[in-house]
């Protein structure tokens, strides 16, 4: 958010916060070996609280970096990005490569994510979206367009019903476990906007 800030608006203040911010994410501890970074700290020892790994924090730490990159010529940030990117697609999607929380499950009586975590796959899309903005690289274009077309795709074939609701869960058909609402929508929505700027039929 401060890089943007800074592109924005050209306060210093912004890009000095941004520059901190990431060194201390940088060395915190919370990205594990699979490239991903987990949800929190414990309180009182700032230590990895080792606790779920969800898609939303992925996709804004890697739009945020591609934020300070720009706004610092330092293209390094790109590639720590990528690293989260491609832990994402790698560990946080299901055998057809479609976006899954650990809390998604499409039968019924099975577990349910939460209203919040209901979002958090749209805000991913919305960042793999402004990661390939800042970057302006075709490669990185070439190289997660398809995933963003895949998860679009996904979300019309799997996700939206006869009624044209979309609902929580992305990577298999309805089985009872979806939920559909004010939430759901809105994240279902976010990965078609995203295809329709950089996925393959754009």
């Amino acid at each position: 958010m401060f890089g943007t800030g800074y592109l924005r608006t050209g306060n210093q203040t912004y890009l000095e916060n941004a520059k901190k911010t990431w060194a201390w994410l940088e060395s915190s501890g919370m990205r594990t070996s699979t490239g991903l970074y987990n949800d929190g700290l414990v309180f009182g020892t700032c230590l990895n609280n080792n606790g779920t790994t969800w898609t939303y924090n992925q996709g804004v730490i890697a739009s945020g970096l591609a934020a300070l990159a720009v706004a610092t010529g330092n293209h390094t940030l790109f590639h720590q990005a990528e690293i989260t990117l491609d832990g994402t697609i790698k560990h946080l999607t299901a055998p057809n490569l479609v976006l899954k929380e650990s809390c998604d499950d499409p039968h019924a009586n099975g577990t349910v994510c939460d209203i919040d975590q209901q979002t958090f796959k749209g805000i991913w899309t919305k960042h793999l979206q402004y990661y390939l903005t800042s970057a302006a690289n075709a490669d990185a274009t070439k190289k997660y367009g398809p995933f963003l077309g895949l998860q679009s795709a996904a979300v019309l074939r799997y996700a939206t019903n006869a009624s044209l609701d979309i609902g929580s869960v992305w990577y298999a058909k309805n089985e009872g476990g979806s939920v559909y609402n004010v939430k759901s929508l809105p994240s279902g929505i976010a990965a078609h906007v995203a295809a329709a700027q950089y996925g393959p039929c754009r």
